[in-house]
């Protein structure tokens, strides 16, 4: 959870020329892609990106200060806390299920590699290889993937 600052101009409903600033609590989801972390605010549907964890919040927390700075009060509609909880569980459902289906496309393509190079386990060679290999990567000296045998 990230703590936002929002300003809503209030000269929009009144002759008042003060701005009305209130604090929310949001949801802030931040996952890696290829090149850079992006951020959503399920909430509200506002995502940003940026190189770092911090620039990608920094840039959200940006964006979501521009919304309520330009957004018309219909348009805000946070009187649901429930509906708000609700929309953050499925943003992290959604992103545990993606990180999931990656995984195990990964997991196959690596069984599919293996099992090509070993001839399903009859290649004892091709198999020591890859043994050598994982036992090298599960103990934390290798951090590349498994080189593909001769």
């Amino acid at each position: 959870m990230v703590t936002l600052v929002g300003w809503m101009d209030s000269r929009r409903r009144s002759t008042r020329s003060a701005r009305l600033r209130t604090t929310q609590l949001f949801t802030a989801i931040i996952e890696r892609e290829t090149d850079a972390f992006v951020a959503l605010c399920p909430e509200l549907d506002i995502a940003s990106q940026g190189e770092t964890v911090e620039a990608a919040r920094a840039n959200l927390r940006e964006a979501v200060e521009l919304f309520f700075e330009s957004a018309d009060p219909s348009e805000v509609g946070l009187t649901h806390t429930a509906s708000s909880a609700e929309a953050a569980e499925r943003g992290l459902r959604d992103a545990a299920a993606r990180l999931y289906r990656e995984a195990l496309a990964e997991c196959q393509a690596a069984q599919d590699l293996y099992d090509r190079e070993t001839r399903h386990g009859n290649h004892r060679s091709a198999q020591g290889r890859w043994t050598t290999q994982l036992a090298s990567e599960l103990a934390g000296s290798s951090g590349s993937a498994v080189a593909s045998a001769d």
